[in-house]
């Protein structure tokens, strides 16, 4: 029983961060991560991610929210890495960035969105990173300085690399490794 009760089960994680009427402790746990003071925090029911056609892919995030100045944010536990884990954060994030813009909509319209990856496995992408915590953005390849835009942000916590102790200060969860 106490298996199914750990927070890396999808639906205890849910439960706790995803259930309108916890929007505290999501708020908290977000502020946390992103390193931000959230002011308001709304949690969004509908964790489906649909598609215009019949054919198009069905996802399903743990939680979804959105903050008082628009941003998007979607958190994905995740037990098993698979292969595919990157790809599936992007489709995610893709389809939760441009989720709203409907026919006759401008594209200034769209909002940041913010994707959250917590892994129980560590990433096979990231084997040469020490730290348990990186944050992710588009920057220019010779010009790193330059970033694109700032609606694209995701963070990839991995529960491994936190337990095995190569972080240097756990206490530090949370907090965000600048480059």
């Amino acid at each position: 029983m106490a298996e199914y009760l750990k927070l890396t089960n999808d639906i205890v994680f849910q439960r706790i961060f995803g259930k309108v009427g916890n929007e505290n402790i999501t708020k908290a746990f977000l502020e946390k991560i992103l390193g931000i003071k959230i002011e308001e925090l709304t949690l969004d029911t509908n964790k489906r991610l649909i598609g215009e056609e019949i054919e198009d892919k069905i996802g399903r995030v743990d939680v979804k929210a959105k903050l008082q100045d628009g941003t998007k944010v979607i958190i994905e536990m995740q037990v098993t890495e698979y292969s595919y884990m990157v790809k599936r954060l992007l489709y995610y994030w893709s389809r939760v960035y441009v989720g709203d813009l409907k026919r006759g909509k401008e594209y200034d319209e769209l909002n940041k969105t913010i994707a959250i990856l917590i892994s129980v496995e560590n990433l096979e992408e990231t084997k040469e990173i020490e730290e348990y915590h990186t944050e992710w953005e588009l920057r220019e390849k010779r010009h790193k300085e330059l970033k694109l835009t700032e609606d694209i942000e995701i963070h990839i916590i991995e529960l491994g690399k936190f337990k095995e102790g190569k972080e240097k200060r756990p206490e530090d969860i949370g907090r965000i490794t600048k480059k």
